[in-house]
């Protein structure tokens, strides 16, 4: 499974369920082996710090950590985020990393150091399912998502030009959903991709309505597989 992230609830026209709701792992030495089967998983107990998280990573991961970058932190309008989203509006379905371009991490961790007085629901969607559903639901779409290449650099970023679903440098699919996307300059057909990629958006946002919500607590940190 390879989940793609999302906060918040609205209404709109269905499609089918890809949500994942991640089990709880027993201890922070079992949380790898869930993630492994389901794609992620939640360890309790962790603590709201940084260094918690960066402490509990590397109980996790052990020898395999081969680099640990500095949290960001994720708070009303982002940080360093040209996008910001106030508290009363839902989150898009978004993979994190995605600023490194084909660098994207292997995992990602989430930790929740505040909880908010209403809502907060967390969506995970498998990004596998996603993409069969999407391969009946709209070929088109299917096909332009897997095969063509466009521009994903973000204004100081890796440079990433590549399919919305790629490979990534450890030989993974990474399905990314970056704030900046644009025809590549090489593009025959900028007008028609352009709006492939607004109904990528578009279609992306109607999986996000329709996936399983959870919550998590003050504390709890999600481990899951990267995009």
């Amino acid at each position: 499974m390879m989940p793609i992230l999302a906060n918040g609830t609205t209404g709109s026209e269905p499609v089918v369920d890809c949500g994942v709701v991640p089990m709880y792992a027993e201890s922070p030495a079992d949380a790898l082996s869930l993630v492994g089967a389901d794609g992620a998983a939640i360890v309790s107990g962790v603590g709201p710090s940084e260094e918690d998280a960066r402490s509990v990573t590397r109980t996790i991961f052990g020898s395999m950590v081969l680099a640990l970058p500095e949290a960001a932190a994720v708070f009303e309008g982002g940080e360093k985020d040209t996008h910001p989203y106030g508290s009363d509006q839902p989150l898009p379905l978004h993979s994190d990393g995605f600023a490194y371009g084909l660098l994207a991490p292997d995992y990602f961790l989430l930790s929740c150091v505040r909880d908010g007085d209403t809502g907060g629901e967390s969506v995970l969607v498998d990004g596998y399912a996603m993409l069969n559903a999407l391969s009946e639901l709209d070929p088109e779409l299917h096909h332009f998502a897997l095969n063509v290449a466009i521009d994903q650099t973000e204004p100081g970023m890796h440079p990433c030009i590549a399919p919305l679903v790629s490979t990534s440098s450890a030989g993974r699919m990474a399905i990314r959903t970056p704030i900046y996307c644009e025809p590549s300059p090489e593009s025959t057909n900028p007008d028609g991709e352009r709006a492939l990629i607004a109904r990528w958006f578009e279609t992306l946002e109607r999986f996000r309505q329709s996936a399983t919500r959870f919550r998590m607590n003050v504390g709890d940190l999600i481990v899951g597989v990267g995009t």
